[in-house]
Parts: C-alpha cells; structure tokens; sequence
C-alpha cells in the first residue's frame, strides 16, 4: 500500500549546446515486501494488489423489523397498496409570509457594482421551507423580462453536486437557461478536463447542454481587439483565443489576469487536477465578461442545502475541513458582480476561519422562521382538516413542543423569537390525518400534536409494515434509485410491490434529486435510522458496503467512469472500521486504480479519511498512520504541493523509524521518497546522504545483489550524475546493470534501463563508440518488452537519435526523433497527460530540422504533420506552441 519512488526508469538525453541534458525524473518501477508486513510497493501503473475477501454473512434479524435476509424466499403476505402522496396539497409546497426575504433580496440585488462582492444567507433548521424559499425568489426571476437577469441555481443536497467538477456543471447548466447566455472559458476547460478525467465516456452525452451550443470556443478572435470586447458585452464572450486572452490581461484586474493568461494558454496541455483547480476561475471569468461595460442586472447563483457539504462526515477531517467548501468559497472570490444567495442550516463561517479573506463580506446573514397561524391553517383547510380544534393541535406540534430552548435552538423561531409551524410537520399531520379517516374514523385532538418524535411515531404507525420497514431500508443509504430500491427489498424481503416505485417516491418526505437518485428528508431519515437497532444497522451497513464495493472496481484507470468514483465515496462510507487494519488494507487496494488515473480531487478527501481512521483508531505513531501520510504526501506530490508535502514524509520517516528501527527496508522507502521530494526542489546536497542511508539499509536487508539494491544505487548514480561525479556514478550504473542482468535475464527491461542510462554516461564523457551499441540493445530490449508505441521506447528513440546527432548523421537520425516525438505526442493526448518528456523531445526534433538546413517554415510544417498525426487539431497545435514558447 505504500508508494515507492524510484528513479530507475532511462534517461533522456538532449540535443544542443553540449548535447546533454540530465534532468532527473521520478518514476516507481519495482516492488518491495516488507520483511515485518506484507506492504506492497509496485509500479503506480499495472500495481497488483491482493483484494480483501469480502464477508457474505448477513445478520437475520426478528420478524415485525426488517424482514429475513433470504433474497429468494417467496412471499406468504397480501401485496400491499402504496400509499403515496399523489397531488395532495404539501405544506412545504407552501410559500407564505415571505414578504421580508423578498425584500431582502431586491435590497441585495440593487446597485450591485463590477466591482462589488454580495453575499445573502438565509438559515434555520429543515422542514421550514428555505428550498421553497429558494424557489420563489427562482420564480420571480423567471417572471420577469426573458433574458434579463443570468441566474444559475446550485442544489448541494445530491451527492455528486459536492464535488466541484459535478457542481460546477449543474451550475453552468443552469446559468445557460437563463436568457442562453453562453460560458465559452468554462465550456473549453470543463469539456477539456472531461476528455482527460474520463476519456472512454461520450462526452456529448455528459456535458448534454453545452457542447453543440455554440461553435468555436477556442475559434482565432477577429484581429481587432476592441471589437472581440463589444460581441464580448452583447452574448458572452465569443471566443478565448490567444488574441482574446492577451486583450483580456491588458483590460482586466491584473489579479485577475495573471491568472487568466497563464491557465488559457495550451489549456489541452495541464493536467486535469490543474484544470479542476481552475474550474471556478474559468465560471467566473465568462460571468464578469457579461457584465463588462454593459448596464445589466447583476447575475444571480442561488445554493441551496449548503450543510450537505458536511454529510460525509467520515472523510472530514482536521487536515481537510478548510477543503471542504474551497471550491464554492473561489467561485465567489473570482466573481465580483454576481449576487449569491445560499440557502443552509447554520451561518456561514468564513470569515471566522478565513478572516483575513471573508471579514466583512458576511453581515448579511438572516434567520427564517416556520409558517404563521393564519397560513399553516389555511393549507390545512385544504386538505381538508374541518375540525378546527384538530387544526389548532396539528398547528402546536409543528411549531415544537419544547418550549424552554432557548431561542437559537428552537426549530421554526425566526430572530424575533416568533415560533413557526414547520411544514415538514404539518405535511406528516395531515397524511396521518387522511390514514385515520380512511381507516373509517373521525380524527380527534388526542391524534394529533405532541413532540416531533411523536408525530413521525405517529404517522409510521399509521402505515403498514412493508411501508415501514422499507422506509426504515431506505434510512440507511445516503441516496437511493430504483436499482438500489430493489435490491433493499429483495434482499431483506420487506415485499414492498418493486412495480410501485414511482408511487413510493411520491410521498413528500422523499426527495426528488437533479443527479435522478432519491432521497429521504433529512428529518424524516434521521427518524427512521433512530428506529435501527444495532444488528439491523450492521447487515445494512455490510450490504450497502458490498453493493458500492463491487461497483467501484473498474478495470483499468482508462476504464473509470463518475459512477465508480460516486461507488467508492459510498463504499468508503458504508465501510465497517471496527477492524481499522483490514479497512485500510481494502481501501489501499481500492484506491490505486483511482491514483493511477490521477482522480486526484476524488481520492484527496478519501486519503485524508485513511489518515484519519490510521490515527484516530490505531494511533499517531503506528506505522499504518505512516502509510497514510506517505501516501497522502505522495499525492499532494503529484499535484505540485511540495511544501505541504515535506512534513508529511518527514513525519512518516519518523514513525517507520521509530517502529522499526533506523535500519528497516521501510525506513529506506522513507528516506528514498524524501530525497526524490528535496531533488524535486533542487536540494541536492540534502538529499545525497539520505538517497545514501538507503542504499546502505537495501544492503544490509537484502544483500550487494539483490534487484531492490539495484534500483536504489541506480538512483543514487542518478544523483551522482546530475550533480556532474561521472567518475563516481559509472561503477554503480555499471554494478545496477549486472544485477538486473543476472536477476532477470538479458532480455528484461530493467536491464534496457540500465543500459540507456550508463550508454548516456558514456556519451557524457564521449565515449560514443561504447554508447552506440548498448542504445541500440535498450532499443531492441523496449520494443520487445513494450511494443512499439511505449513511451519507454520513445526514450531508447530520442537517446539513439541523439547520439547520431552528434555524431553528425542527421539523416539516420531523423526519422528516430520524428517517431519519439510522434509517440509521446499520442501518449499525452490519450492519458490526458503531458509527458515530463515530451517538451524535451520537441525541442530535440525542432533543433535536429535545423541542423538539416530547414528555415522556419519548412520547420513549422514538418511538426505540424507530427501534430497531425497524432490526432491534435490544427487550434490546440498552435495553442501549445505559443505555450511551450511562452513557458519555457
């Protein structure tokens, strides 16, 4: 489960002034076991790891709760007949007494400045009608002018809608309907980051409201500047070529700008964690560009449910609280103009975790209360409830019965201490109202009021057992669909009608959600849980865990799809920790396809609950917490986050070291992964003695010729050369070759790596006759381990291709270069991943035509046939160009 660095992978030389480039590149290329556990260190590509056996035992539990866990056992009970809520009137489809948040609103929304950041909040306990609300201040939107105000609504209560790349679309989605405004910087970027999180998913199909809707997002602007910023203010920006984003940096903020210009440019070319970080600035980019230098209404992004940030509370962590909501928290940041109202059950708190970024920006906050006497009776009237002292009872126990809370704690007290009717209530009332009378009787006083525990006791009362016990089925699963609906009730055999779903769904505790899954209302579903004993909590738990396991296993990193990432976030909850050691093994071996498929943004928050889980259950200073924190920091390494990276590794280091002793082979993996970090940030002489002590551990535990040795003083040659010790380098790389040779054979990759690395020595201390032949065994040794298209090939091509170079045969060259380069190009575009090499080579064949007398022209041409083959459209050929040219 651990991550091992390893620098053993061949180098690539370069041409130029000198002919050499020896720039150190991290790549994992062998395993290590534990002598004292059975952790795996593999290559992040192709890991193998040994899956955790799932149990298969379910805990029956008694008749009269959840039904016997036999999926197949025949049914001797009458079909019941769903009872649902048809087109009833719901008391939380009521809209009254509103008149102040109305006001509120259009008070927000009035002179509303480019410039100017507005926040509005409504809070209040659930079931008090902040999503009608939310709604009704929608619907006054909608009734004005066609087109004149950009609105956009966000509903966090889905699940998928946390994440910000899920949020951020439905937010775009929505913006779009609004007056078909159109988001060209945020359509490319998400689009783009898209086609590299899940390049085997139809991406017209995923992004089905926006791709179609206008052409030519990355379209060359018109040559005159000014006239791209006036079709800019009429329908959105047209288009972010490179003309447009080099207007754009001389009109905008320069705050803004120095982050636009850099992030538009060769935008097919960043890695998709990168992307994803920018999504947020990309929206809010298109957003002040509709608004720039035109007299519009402010734009306008309701949040609705913004707690259900929180829901997952067992991947919030201490590490990763001031993640949770930092995507939302940059959208508003990168948003002057835009007015954004947040629907939630407490205030927000930015600006007392973030005060030197939110203080001030948040004194626009107001308490909701429930509904008045006068309307909570008028919607029962409709139901109809005649008996007005019947009313008067339903009306008392859907404000709360508990009147000595104080007025912060009472649920439906707006901030004048007025007690309100919470709809939520009164809808639970008045379905158990028409059970009583369909039963036959006349409801009474003594039917109705109480606590709010009481009147849910009440009503589920009133409902039959397979109702009940299948909404008790539904409590313990975070979301629901039809599938997962079935499989409830046949597997725990409540022998609801799987025919009457529609109908189920239609009661009003159940909530209809935009990502198409159900789900129980927070206070009805905290209800039922409540209902669970342990055992029936444990056999869901176990059967839900199985359900999202065997779904977020796909078969490779090219295979993932959103519905394996959604799967192992709901299995990593459902998980059962009790045994905390055999979580995290499952989890270990779950997540690695994720990381090989740099799912960065789902896996971060996961990685963060391991490290939780390690230290919370097994304590600070065992070496599982170790794992985790290597693991996290080599993740945060991956993302370029170097500085949060280093205390992590250095933390682990101490904990193996402590554990196991200074001189553990899991000691060395510490120390290994640290050097690669500090060269990484060019701290050469401080990681030599590091990269040293491991080789000297390697030795010590396995013996002078065991492969892991191998590798490790291959890296530490690696540091030797870089640092221009030849002479000190040559006999390790020679020692590293003959291991390999004798461990597995002439023919092994390893020992192609080997040699391209010391045939590159050689060449750097001209020997180039002995370089020559052993270039051209890696080659051979490549294309038979990998095939003809492996990027380990497009190294062994560049560094023949090189050395021919310098030894004045362009010619023979040529070809070998064209073919390295037209490989890592074809990588890049499929991975969604830019090779650490790839620049290098382009540079390389760029200097090599130059050399055989092309001019420019004739050079421009020759590259974009490459680009060309390798599948990249003549706009992002010319976007990376101007990029590398930019950046280098």
């Amino acid at each position: 489960s651990d991550i091992f660095g390893d620098l053993g992978w061949p180098q690539a030389s370069s041409v130029g002034e000198g002919g050499q480039d020896f720039a150190l590149r991290v790549f994992l290329d062998f395993a290590l076991v534990s002598a004292q556990r059975a952790e795996v260190f593999a290559p992040l590509t192709g890991a193998a790891f040994v899956n955790i056996m799932k149990s298969k035992c379910r805990l029956a539990v008694n008749t009269g709760t959840i039904a016997d866990t036999c999926p197949h056992k025949k049914s001797a009970m009458p079909q019941p007949t769903p009872q649902s809520g048809g087109n009833e009137p719901r008391a939380i489809d009521l809209f009254t007494d509103r008149e102040q948040p109305q006001k509120l609103f259009a008070e927000a929304r009035a002179d509303l400045s480019p410039d100017q950041y507005r926040i509005l909040v409504f809070y209040g306990v659930g079931g008090q009608g902040k999503t009608l609300l939310c709604e009704k201040l929608r619907a006054n939107l909608k009734a004005g002018k066609p087109g004149d105000t950009v609105w956009g609504h966000l509903d966090l209560h889905p699940v998928s809608h946390r994440e910000p790349t899920q949020g951020l679309l439905q937010l775009r989605k929505s913006l779009g309907q609004s007056g078909r405004r159109k988001f060209p910087a945020f359509d490319y970027a998400i689009a783009t980051y898209w086609e590299k999180a899940y390049p085997t998913e139809n991406i017209e199909v995923a992004l089905q409201g926006i791709i179609g809707q206008h052409e030519g997002v990355l379209s060359t602007v018109a040559e005159n500047a000014p006239g791209w910023l006036g079709e800019a203010v009429e329908g959105g920006v047209i288009g972010l070529g490179l003309k447009g984003v080099k207007y754009l940096w001389k009109q905008r903020a320069k705050e803004n700008a120095e982050k636009a210009y850099p992030v538009l440019y060769g935008l097919q070319l960043r890695e998709q964690w990168e992307i994803l970080q920018d999504l947020p600035f990309y929206l809010g980019l298109d957003l002040r560009a509709y608004r720039q230098g035109k007299d519009a209404p402010s734009p306008v992004i309701f949040i609705d449910t913004y707690e259900a940030l929180w829901a997952d509370k067992n991947i919030k962590t201490g590490l990763g609280t001031g993640e949770t909501d930092a995507w939302l928290r940059r959208l508003v940041a990168e948003s002057p103009s835009v007015l954004f109202v947040i629907f939630g059950r407490d205030k927000l708190t930015w600006d007392q975790r973030f005060p030197r970024d939110w203080d001030g920006y948040l004194d626009n906050q107001h308490l909701l209360g429930g509904l008045s006497d006068a309307d909570a009776d008028a919607f029962l009237q409709l139901i109809p409830v005649r008996e007005e002292a019947v009313r008067r009872i339903m009306i008392e126990g859907a404000k709360g019965k508990d009147s000595s809370l104080p007025i912060e704690d009472v649920p439906g007290a707006d901030q004048t201490g007025e007690r309100g009717a919470l709809p939520f209530y009164l809808d639970i009332e008045a379905k158990t109202y028409r059970r009583i009378v369909a039963l036959g009787r006349t409801p009474t006083p003594q039917d109705f009021g109480g606590t709010y525990t009481e009147i849910i006791d009440r009503f589920l009362r009133y409902s039959s057992t397979v109702e009940r016990e299948t909404l008790k089925l539904l409590s313990a699963p975070r979301f629901f669909d039809e599938a997962l609906f079935a499989a409830l009730v046949q597997h725990f055999g409540t022998h609801y009608p799987l025919t009457a779903y529609a109908e189920f769904t239609a009661y009003s505790f159940i909530e209809h959600g935009a990502d198409g899954y159900h789900r129980l209302h927070a206070l009805m579903d905290d209800h039922l849980y409540a209902e669970l004993d342990e055992r029936q909590r444990s056999a869901l738990k176990h059967f839900l865990f199985d359900w999202y396991d065997a779904r977020c296993q796909p078969a490779s990193p090219k295979d993932i799809t959103a519905a394996h990432e959604l799967a192992l976030r709901e299995a990593v909850y459902h998980r059962e920790v009790q045994d905390a050691q055999a979580a995290l093994d499952w989890f270990w071996a779950r997540w690695r396809v994720f990381y090989d498929a740099a799912r960065y943004a789902t896996i971060e928050p996961l990685n963060r609950w391991a490290l939780s889980l390690a230290e919370e259950r097994l304590g600070a200073d065992h070496p599982e917490t170790a794992t985790a924190l290597n693991n996290l920091a080599q993740l945060l390494r991956a993302t370029n986050r170097l500085a949060e990276a280093e205390p992590l590794m250095r933390r682990a280091w101490a904990i193996d070291e402590a554990s196991y002793g200074p001189e553990h082979p899991t000691v060395a993996i510490r120390l290994n992964n640290l050097a690669q970090l500090l060269q990484d940030t060019n701290r050469l002489a401080e990681a030599e003695p590091l990269m040293r002590r491991a080789v000297e551990i390697f030795e010590k535990s396995y013996g002078p010729l065991h492969p892991n040795v191998a590798t490790t003083i291959n890296n530490l040659a690696r540091l030797l050369q870089d640092t221009n010790r030849l002479a000190e380098a040559e006999p390790l790389m020679r020692r590293a070759w003959s291991i390999d040779e004798a461990s597995y054979g002439p023919e092994h990759p390893k020992v192609a790596n080997r040699l391209n690395n010391l045939a590159l020595l050689f060449q750097a201390t001209n020997r180039l006759a002995e370089a020559e032949p052993l270039l051209r065994r890696a080659l051979t040794i490549s294309e038979a381990s990998y095939g003809p298209e492996h990027p380990n090939v497009a190294i062994s091509l560049n560094n023949l291709a090189t050395l021919l170079y310098v030894t004045n045969r362009l010619a023979e060259a040529e070809p070998l270069m064209r073919r390295a380069l037209l490989i890592l190009l074809k990588f890049s575009c499929v991975t969604g991943h830019e090779h650490p090499k790839l620049r290098k080579f382009f540079r390389n064949y760029w200097q090599l035509l130059e050399a055989l007398s092309l001019d420019a022209s004739q050079i421009e041409q020759r590259l974009a046939a490459v680009g060309q083959e390798a599948g990249i459209d003549a706009d992002s050929w010319r976007e990376w160009l101007e990029y590398i040219n930019e950046t280098q």
